[in-house]
């Protein structure tokens, strides 16, 4: 009997993570799902994954109160269903509790210390209470167990450092994200909005190069450089910068200029060479 208890575990078990993870059923509705499942547990009321399962979707369109409702249940039918607790740390993060779900998620990491999302769910609890070292220190161990991490968990490891007031971290982090992925948009972008705000601007002229060269979107960066180096005066090449954005528009489709954020960037380009102009030459 504990076996086959053990079996239906473990091959419920992907299905289980994935409502965790906010995912349904295919095409079903959330709703259409809930229902569905409501008729299984009349079929079969004392199965603890049924109303586990209830609890996840519940959670995921925001029925707070009966996600905790269904996961006390599927708790008081099998007392050592350990990602109940889970379940109940997330439902109590998504509603702005984060210390209840610390709770919650520290019972459920005690007994699964490896768990992905159990660590990166506590650590976000950690940071939504301004300990952000803390949460910084779970983002590195979760980074140790992972061998093809998620870039977020970068930025999410960087944000941490930022609440603790540790930029230097804060980019440390974001560049050993680099080092092992590779030149992603978004954790250069991340890095480049830190050292701006820290007035690092040799560090940002560098990282600017950076998204340049990897970032498809070359005409935005060109355009961010410019404005930068027109900050501090450097005019002349501030223009060349504009225009090699202006170049990199041009190049686009005719379809694709169209798109309005382009649009919008082509009016800041022209307005920027304008206002340079009048400054080298007036």
């Amino acid at each position: 009997m504990i076996l086959i208890r053990l079996s239906k575990r473990f091959l419920s078990s992907i299905l289980i993570l994935l409502l965790l993870a906010n995912f349904s059923y295919g095409h079903v509705g959330e709703h259409d799902l809930i229902i569905l499942l409501s008729e299984k547990i009349i079929d079969d009321p004392q199965n603890p994954d049924l109303y586990f399962k209830r609890a996840s979707q519940h959670r995921y369109a925001g029925h707070f109160e009966k996600a905790l409702t269904d996961f006390n249940k599927a708790k008081s039918l099998e007392s050592d269903y350990h990602l109940v607790d889970l379940g109940m740390g997330l439902v109590f993060l998504d509603s702005g509790w984060p210390k209840t779900a610390e709770f919650y998620l520290r019972n459920f990491t005690d007994e699964s210390p490896d768990h992905i999302v159990g660590l990166s769910s506590l650590a976000k609890a950690l940071a939504a209470q301004n300990r952000g070292k803390e949460s910084a220190a779970l983002y590195t161990r979760i980074l140790s167990l992972v061998n093809k991490p998620s870039p977020e968990f970068y930025i999410e490891m960087a944000d941490s450092y930022l609440i603790a007031k540790n930029y230097f971290q804060a980019i440390k982090s974001l560049d050993k994200g680099i080092d092992r992925l590779g030149h992603i948009t978004s954790l250069d972008q991340k890095a480049l909005d830190i050292e701006l705000k820290d007035n690092l601007t040799s560090e940002a002229l560098i990282r600017l190069d950076n998204l340049i060269e990897f970032s498809p979107q070359k005409e935005r960066w060109l355009y961010k450089k410019g404005q930068l180096l027109e900050s501090q005066g450097d005019y002349e090449e501030a223009k060349n910068s504009y225009l090699k954005a202006l170049n990199y528009y041009n190049l686009r489709p005719a379809n694709r200029r169209r798109i309005p954020v382009l649009l919008e960037l082509k009016k800041n380009i022209d307005q920027a060479l304008e206002r340079i102009r009048q400054k080298l030459y007036n």
